[in-house]
């Protein structure tokens, strides 16, 4: 029986050749792009799903109303997280996130004797950032990892970089020759896609504007919220 219904198709297809070539090639193409499709969406839902909490990580917008012109912004201003942290039980942690020189500024010059690595992925957060996101560490851990207000944590990948084959553990480093830090910790790379690479974290209390984290005007950072397990974002705020 399938042999009979193979040599129709090849019979129909012999006959109709320029048919034939014109649906088998639209056939293709639609195949193509179905598969192209389904991996584009794999990709883009695929983003920070290594975290074992990433269900109830949210990262704060601000959508602002100026004369019915509604500009929306992905940072807000320094004290948002902690108050809103107070406000609404729903918020299990929060922290903030910043760029080590302004917002914006993630690069970074660090020295380790002879040696100088620059970083275009330094940030500061706050001491909850590990309560946010779950790291595997490699040395130190997350309770430790800001216990000094000149630490830094880095990652395996910078510490080859910087270090080589020593271990980085408790040396001190200079950014920008300017502070010197202690390596306090090391966490493994992150191990897949994410809206947020970094390799290298310092307090938020040592680097970041000290005496103006509860002013609510200007040098705005980005706030990330840990929800309680079951909460639903569209009834908190």
């Amino acid at each position: 029986m399938f042999t009979n219904y193979l040599n129709l198709a090849i019979r129909n297809i012999t006959r109709q050749k320029f048919y034939s070539i014109l649906n088998i090639l639209g056939l293709a193409v639609g195949i193509t792009c179905s598969l192209l499709i389904i991996l584009y969406i794999q990709t883009e839902i695929s983003y920070d799903k290594f975290y074992d909490n990433s269900d109830n990580i949210y990262r704060l917008n601000i959508n602002n109303n100026m004369g019915g012109k509604v500009d929306k912004y992905c940072n807000a201003p320094r004290p948002t997280s902690p108050k809103m942290k107070e406000i609404y039980p729903e918020i299990l942690e929060s922290t903030r996130v910043c760029g080590v020189n302004g917002l914006f500024t993630h690069k970074a010059n660090l020295y380790y004797e002879q040696n100088s690595v620059e970083s275009d992925k330094i940030f500061a957060v706050d001491s909850t950032f590990f309560n946010v996101f779950h790291n595997e560490f490699i040395e130190g851990s997350a309770e430790e990892a800001f216990s000094k207000q000149n630490a830094i944590i880095i990652s395996e990948s910078l510490a080859k970089r910087i270090f080589g084959d020593e271990d980085p553990y408790q040396k001190i480093i200079s950014i920008e020759n300017t502070f010197d830090l202690v390596v306090t910790a090391v966490i493994k790379n992150l191990p897949g896609r994410t809206h947020f690479p970094y390799e290298a974290l310092v307090p938020w209390i040592g680097t970041y504007r000290q005496g103006e984290e509860n002013v609510w005007y200007g040098w705005h950072v980005y706030h990330y919220f840990l929800l309680v397990d079951g909460s639903k974002i569209s009834g908190i705020f």
